[in-house]
């Protein structure tokens, strides 16, 4: 992951004067929204095509979600959000879905038109540009999450291009010392575990296995409580209230060292050649087909995906026997409460449609293989040509 890639780097959300690492893109939305400042009252639009973590913080702080529709593109409505005129509106969240940049253009000259604050979602863009600008230089502020696209154990990005007056970045607690250094061992002994640190894996997994065993006998054989996450459900229903909660506690620390070590020093260029072959992979052999269609076949030039998003017709029975097999697919199908059911909208359309499936930069030929094996097998694998 440190090695030199044959592009040019790509454009990052990094890079701006006031730019302050955080422990996740919801804790960057909650700080952000500080900056704006939000509170009891204050209205922000949101799209009705979510992730619940996206609208927690706002709720948190007494904000008010104001769903809006979304385009075929994935892009706001502004023509329903004109027409149904909430004024005042504090701010707007706007996402590059699936790294897939939206055009900003028209939505900055909107948002300025009604003095709404933009909040640029990047959490599925670290990469890119928009309409020629560099992701996440198109907000008041954006949001952006390390995860995504780098082998960090935690990690956001809170980026201000108008920072309100009299507003400082906010001041983040440090992480204690233990924290920092059980979150650098964690990240080791899951790289040896999928056997990425080549002739190192070997002893590192026999080292970890007895820390495991005496970890085990120690407190016992019982396993954790699996925590639920969005998309396992296999068909769309309200966000489980766990996934409603949010620590704003956590949102003022910083995340752990290594983190923002990695985002500062993994190559860039790598991420994205990888990334985009790998999208462009599943779209040649998943193009054509009946029971399913890529969202975007096509790859913008600009674009380095998170995901790469696939439409599938009768989507419930599928996404659960692809989780069964043990494919890596997921939607946003756990929804925010009283969202609502909006005319010609397709973020509900895709919430129960869209699957997104893994495009990340180290999936082996043999990883895609199967991905795509099991998608046309339990999916739809007629082509429409003859």
């Amino acid at each position: 992951m440190f090695s030199d890639g044959a592009a040019a780097t790509p454009d990052t959300v990094l890079g701006a004067e006031h730019t302050c690492f955080t422990t996740s893109g919801r804790a960057a939305i909650a700080l952000g929204l500080e900056l704006l400042g939000v509170s009891p009252g204050h209205k922000v639009l949101v799209p009705t095509y979510h992730c619940p973590t996206m609208i927690a913080p706002i709720v948190k702080l007494g904000g008010t979600p104001l769903f809006y529709p979304l385009t075929a593109s994935g892009a706001p409505n502004l023509e329903y959000i004109q027409q149904h005129d909430e004024h005042p509106v504090t701010a707007m969240l706007v996402p590059h879905y699936f790294g897939l940049p939206q055009p900003m253009t028209r939505i900055r000259a909107f948002c300025d038109e009604h003095r709404i604050a933009l909040i640029e979602d990047c959490a599925h863009a670290f990469f890119g540009r928009a309409d020629g600008s560099p992701i996440g230089a198109w907000g008041d502020i954006a949001i952006a999450s390390i995860t995504k696209f780098f082998p960090a154990p935690d990690g956001g990005v809170l980026r201000a291009n108008r920072l309100p007056e009299n507003a400082s970045m906010p001041k983040l607690a440090p992480r204690p010392l233990n924290e920092n250094i059980k979150a650098a061992i964690d990240m080791v002994e899951l790289a040896s575990r999928y056997r990425r640190l080549m002739g190192l894996s070997t002893p590192l997994n026999a080292l970890f296995a007895t820390k495991r065993k005496l970890r085990s006998l120690r407190h016992g054989n019982g396993q954790p409580a699996e925590t639920s996450r969005s998309g396992d459900a296999s068909a769309m229903q309200v966000a489980p209230v766990q996934m409603q909660a949010f620590d704003l506690d956590l949102a003022h620390k910083q995340p752990c060292w290594i983190s923002t070590v990695l985002a500062r020093t993994v190559n860039p260029s790598r991420i994205a050649e990888r990334r985009r072959a790998n999208y462009l992979q599943l779209a040649r052999t998943l193009s054509g087909r009946t029971g399913f269609a890529p969202l975007r076949p096509d790859l913008p030039e600009d674009a380095v995906p998170y995901v790469f998003p696939l439409c599938v017709q009768n989507p419930d029975d599928k996404h659960r026997e692809l989780r069964r097999r043990g494919i890596p697919v997921f939607r946003w199908n756990l929804i925010w409460p009283d969202t609502p059911t909006i005319e010609g909208d397709m973020g509900l359309v895709w919430a129960s449609q869209i699957f997104q499936l893994p495009c990340h930069q180290d999936l082996s030929p043999e990883d895609l293989d199967t991905i795509q094996r099991n998608v046309l097998d339990v999916c739809g694998s007629h082509s429409t040509q003859s």
